[in-house]
């Protein structure tokens, strides 16, 4: 067997230049750096040079006519695509500048250029030329492993169609990890979103209890707020650690015996708050005889139920989510098989995105965070537990705007006799709050506030209320542009994330209107460039939650005129030497 031949290829480089002392000065210049080097005259000899082995052609600019270009295509297309030969063009400024139209000709001729504009630091020019070599040496090298490892692959086929299967295959890891890569960038970003909104509420209402004159009605809510989304915090970071847990292989599992009507009725009372704030009903009903008492781990069915369940009551607007529970008697090992079949009216799923529903890191749309909150760990998660106790987690049935309905499984021995499934109706749900005077700082100040989350609405609103200032509020940017064009406000505090239109899109439709007055970012997306971005968009600052109210103040205060005492930062600690589009600092540099 042939031992698959690569080209010859050198460190050489070539300089083609019109005037001599201009080539043999590159040479000299590169050959102190140790580059081997030596001037070309014309393109006569440059196939050959080619053929003998050439890493870096160096060309000046008023080479580049129609016809050397025209003969550069030719040679170069006797390359391999892959090779990497790179073509170092040199160009002059005012009436040596390279034309428009030559350095278009030039990128659509050449594969691998670099333009640099005389005069080149000697460093700098020696240091592109040695990047090039490098960069082509190592193409050589790669390739080379990637034929010894072609024919290790050669068997009844040939080593074109072995090399091309290898390259395709080497072509989908990279896709595939590229697009695993793109995924956890997103989740990390929504995730640090989920984790500073109730931080941010937390944070925030901590504060206010500081007050001594804050009413007991006042108090008891701003706790019940605190308490709220820590447990929604506590909530995400468990799941987060389950998870890891699993892929790791030491999630620890009980089987013990546990009461199924007692945690149903338990599971309902928790759920049912949830679906009567928002209107609809939520029903369990049992499917023939079901046991007193099963053998499984209570946390974690508790736990895929609640995430199931929850998530229909979280997509479902209007109508109901309804749970069917039944239980199946089957021989050992298994003993029993218990199933629950979780029916909503909701807004379904499409069919393209169904296949995501279960991938860790994903939602079914990217649309799904920005109005319905979540990290898209809950269906995943819940799948991986019901598996490790013997069952599953799938998607049964699905229609746009119709609802979706989810089956789920679990391994269930009997413990004790049949008997029939019961609930206890869920405790009402209470809820207290009154205003808070308005104090002077920000008095007269008139501000929109554009924030979807309910939490952090009232806190934020509390927060410049108590300095005095008038608030408007909008639930998504929509809202925030029609209520922005229709009234004049002094400063308008803008959310990134939110429905029907994000702050960007929000920020740039008041911007595309003429809207000339200051509109300050506030969200909890807090990831290395976001400030940028929100400068880009047309925000005149940028503001992460959780929210700091002298720093919230302070900013208020500096763009609707009042300029309190306290210095702003020139930009935020994740974004210092931020640039508008234009190029310049911003104005908060």
């Amino acid at each position: 067997m042939t031992p698959l031949q690569l080209p010859a290829h050198t460190d050489r480089t070539v300089v083609l230049a019109s005037l001599k002392k201009d080539r043999e000065l590159t040479c000299q210049i590169l050959e102190a750096a140790n580059i081997l080097c030596e001037p070309l005259s014309d393109l006569s000899n440059l196939d050959d040079a080619i053929e003998q082995g050439l890493s870096v052609l160096i060309i000046g600019s008023e080479m580049l006519t129609t016809d050397i270009l025209e003969s550069l295509k030719h040679s170069l297309s006797k390359q391999e695509t892959w090779s990497g030969l790179a073509v170092i063009v040199l160009t002059g400024s005012g009436r040596y500048q390279i034309s428009p139209s030559t350095l278009r000709q030039v990128y659509e001729t050449l594969h691998y250029v670099t333009i640099l504009t005389r005069p080149v630091p000697v460093s700098h020019f020696v240091s592109v030329v040695r990047g090039a070599v490098t960069g082509r040496r190592r193409l050589y090298d790669v390739r080379a492993l990637m034929a010894k490892y072609t024919q290790e692959l050669i068997g009844r086929k040939s080593v074109e169609a072995s090399m091309r299967q290898t390259l395709q295959e080497l072509a989908k890891s990279k896709n595939e990890a590229e697009n695993a890569n793109r995924a956890k960038t997103s989740f990390l970003a929504n995730l640090s979103h989920e984790l500073r909104t109730p931080l941010c509420a937390m944070l925030g209402f901590a504060e206010l209890l500081k007050d001594p004159a804050l009413s007991h009605e006042d108090r008891i809510g701003y706790v019940n707020i605190i308490c709220r989304n820590g447990h929604q915090l506590v909530t995400l970071i468990d799941d987060i650690l389950d998870l890891s847990k699993i892929e790791a292989g030491h999630l620890q599992l009980e089987h013990i015996v546990v009461s199924l009507p007692s945690l149903l009725s338990d599971i309902s009372s928790s759920l049912a708050i949830k679906a009567r704030e928002k209107g609809i009903n939520l029903n369990f009903e049992s499917v023939g005889e079901i046991p007193e008492s099963i053998i499984s781990d209570p946390t974690r069915l508790r736990q895929i139920l609640l995430n199931i369940i929850g998530n229909a009551i979280k997509f479902t607007n209007h109508g109901s989510v309804t749970v069917k529970v039944a239980h199946k008697v089957e021989p050992e090992p298994l003993g029993g098989r218990l199933s629950c079949t979780v029916e909503d009216t909701g807004c379904g799923i499409i069919a393209e995105a169904a296949d995501k529903l279960f991938i860790p890191f994903s939602q079914a749309d990217v649309s799904t965070t920005r109005k319905f909150g979540g990290t898209g760990l809950g269906l995943a998660l819940s799948r991986r537990l019901a598996r490790s106790l013997g069952g599953d987690v799938t998607l049964a049935a699905t229609e746009q705007n119709r609802g979706s309905t989810f089956f789920v499984t679990v391994a269930a021995p009997l413990a004790k006799g049949m008997t029939a499934l019961a609930f206890e109706p869920p405790a009402a749900a209470t809820s207290s709050g009154s205003a808070v005077p308005a104090l002077k700082p920000l008095s007269g100040v008139r501000l929109l506030l554009a924030e979807d989350a309910p939490d952090s609405q009232l806190l934020i609103e509390r927060f410049l209320r108590i300095e005095g200032a008038e608030v408007d509020l909008a639930e998504d940017g929509a809202e925030a542009v029609k209520k922005a064009t229709a009234k004049d406000y002094d400063v308008i505090l803008m959310d990134i994330q939110m429905p029907i239109l994000d702050g960007y899109g929000a920020t740039a439709a008041l911007r595309g209107q003429g809207y000339l007055g200051p509109i300050i970012a506030l969200t909890a997306h807090a990831m290395p460039g976001e400030y940028e971005k929100s400068i880009r968009a047309g925000c005149d600052y940028h503001l992460t939650k959780p929210v700091d109210r002298k720093l919230l103040i302070q900013t208020v205060s500096r763009y609707s005129g009042q300029n309190i005492k306290g210095a702003l930062p020139k930009t935020p600690s994740t974004a210092v030497g931020a640039t508008t589009l234009n190029g310049n600092r911003s104005a908060t540099d």
